[in-house]
């Protein structure tokens, strides 16, 4: 039981929203194509078997759902893929770098697959229109998708210890999945409990910003955007000034769990 509580902390996935998500959309750097049509194109489809062969995690939700959209759309399970993509070695994901790489074969040459959130992923990618991506990217995040941006580098040898500082750069940009997390029916009743029991609730997560303040207006958390910030902004702030600001802001986005120490 809790004698006495002034503020309540909790984390967006399993709290706010149901532990699962739902692919929804993929951007191959044209168009989106919504997948409620039931179809996707051969681009869309070069996406989303790149995006499951790019798995460093297990037991995740964002990699179930790609995994299950591909065996979906593509007909194509954890074995084809791997099959299709031999994985020759992994730059796990990290939770500071917020991106992952798989590096495998494709035409006999190797490739390294690059996937991760799109504001890091994108800038490290040539030859394309990167302010244009993002502003695809924040469209879609503002409807309250979690997006993963996926990207690829040729290389000339198979690196023998691969480091994410060489091989996750100078990519080639590949698309944007975005995928939905359906929120919890009960959370409308525990926020109003909270707000009449004088309990401020608060949201953190590690998704774009976009996508934390779209969550947190539909559930009834946040009404005004200034109340909501990034684990960026939390870095350049000493604690003193944390401490003077922290009681403004009712979510928390982009934060690392080094943030959330800081936070509580």
């Amino acid at each position: 039981t809790i004698g006495k509580a002034n503020v309540i902390c909790a984390d967006k996935t399993g709290i706010f929203t149901q532990n699962k998500m739902v692919l929804e959309s993929i951007y191959d750097g044209k168009k989106v194509i919504n997948l409620n049509s039931g179809f996707i194109d051969d681009t869309s489809a070069v996406v989303l078997n790149l995006a499951a062969a790019c798995k460093t995690l297990e037991n995740d939700t964002t990699e179930n759902a790609i995994s299950a959209a591909c065996k979906e759309y593509n007909l194509k399970g954890e074995v084809e893929i791997n099959s299709l993509f031999p994985k020759i070695s992994i730059i796990p994901f990290d939770s500071a770098r917020k991106t992952m790489t798989v590096i495998t074969m494709i035409n006999e040459q190797p490739v390294a697959i690059v996937k991760g959130a799109p504001e890091i992923v994108v800038p490290n990618c040539i030859d394309c229109d990167a302010d244009g991506i993002l502003k695809v990217n924040d469209e879609m995040a503002s409807d309250g998708l979690r997006n993963v941006a996926i990207a690829i580098k040729r290389l000339s040898e198979i690196p023998a210890n691969p480091k994410a500082e060489e091989v996750e750069r100078d990519l080639t940009f590949v698309g944007i999945l975005g995928l939905s997390e359906p929120i919890r029916e009960e959370i409308y009743r525990d926020i109003k409990i909270c707000n009449d029991a004088k309990i401020k609730v608060v949201m953190l997560t590690g998704d774009n910003l976009q996508t934390a303040v779209s969550i947190a207006k539909q559930i009834g958390l946040l009404k005004d955007e200034c109340e909501a910030v990034t684990g960026a902004e939390i870095d350049a702030l000493s604690d003193d000034e944390l401490s003077e600001v922290i009681g403004n802001y009712c979510v928390f986005a982009r934060i690392s769990p080094l943030h959330k120490a800081r936070i509580v």
